[in-house]
């Protein structure tokens, strides 16, 4: 089981049930993540596993313009865009992006890694619902295709009370 807290400035506190890992990612790039519980908080890098499985903290963060550089379009269809963009600070060489136009949320992000044609990852978001004036996706996947494994995150969102004290790093 995973809970996801996202608050207004994109900020996000994840915590996985068991083993009790807990993982903050900062919107101004401070990421820390505490194995279990009683162990005290150390960096996320950006390649770094959330408890065990295929979700890096790349992986789970939300779509951010301001983390890629030379945006260019490479297919468009009444339906979606699909944008070529060059990450910044990323364990990705490139990263290439389908958005659903009507809602303006990434549906299909395909990672590659140290080349342009090593495709390693690809995230898929399913299910949008708009929750608290944004869409967000009822389902996350993430295929590792040299390791030909496919992780699930099946989610259920609410808007909930404002909880500061989930995003504070200390």
């Amino acid at each position: 089981r995973v809970a996801i807290l996202q608050n207004p400035a994109g900020d996000l506190n994840l915590e996985v049930q068991p083993p009790g890992t807990r993982a903050l990612i900062l919107a101004n790039g401070t990421a820390l993540l505490a194995a279990g519980p009683g162990t005290a908080p150390a960096p996320f890098p950006n390649d770094g596993q959330l408890a065990g499985s295929e979700l890096t903290r790349e992986d789970l963060q939300p779509f951010d313009a301001g983390r890629y550089g030379s945006p260019t379009i490479v297919d468009r269809s009444p339906a979606e865009t699909t944008v070529s963009l060059d990450p910044h600070a990323s364990q990705y060489t490139l990263v290439v992006v389908t958005f659903d136009r009507e809602k303006q949320v990434p549906v299909k992000v395909m990672a590659y890694k140290d080349t342009l044609s090593n495709l390693l990852r690809m995230r898929r978001e399913r299910g949008h619902e708009k929750v608290g004036g944004r869409w967000l996706p009822n389902e996350i996947s993430i295929e590792n295709f040299p390791l030909k494994v496919t992780s699930t995150l099946t989610l259920k969102w609410a808007t909930a009370d404002d909880q500061p004290a989930r995003f504070d790093p200390k």
